[in-house]
């Protein structure tokens, strides 16, 4: 019996993490979104009271790297970078409170653009 109330405390633990796509069941925990049409991981990271919150990672159909980031408070935090889906990094900047900030390199585009408070400021060619 003790293994049966163990088994259905720890189903019901994971039911509260996100699995899907499905906004509703997510509450805590990581989230591991699969595609619907391959069934490959698309998404991975973690909720902390219904916000993205640490480490997300996005990957390409294929597994390749898309993008990866921190979220706080459900919003982009810190380093993003933005990957092609051969694997090649091709623009990374900061974010603030989800807005972009700071200087964003487009490595494969040559160019630097300048953020404030999530508008552009500035566009520089190198």
């Amino acid at each position: 019996m003790k293994k049966i109330l163990l088994f259905i405390s720890i189903t019901f633990l994971f039911s509260l993490c996100c699995f899907s796509q499905n906004k509703d069941t997510i509450v805590a925990g990581k989230c591991y979104n699969y595609s619907s049409s391959s069934d490959s991981l698309i998404t991975f990271g973690n909720y902390i009271e219904n916000k993205k919150s640490g480490d997300w990672l996005y990957l390409y159909p294929n597994g390749v790297i898309r993008k990866k980031g921190k979220f706080k408070n459900n919003k982009e935090t810190g380093l993003w970078e933005y990957y092609t889906d051969k694997g090649v990094l091709h623009t990374k900047g900061n974010f603030k409170r989800g807005k972009m900030v700071g200087k964003w390199y487009g490595i494969l585009g040559g160019h630097v653009d300048k953020y404030r408070n999530g508008k552009k400021i500035s566009h520089t060619d190198y």
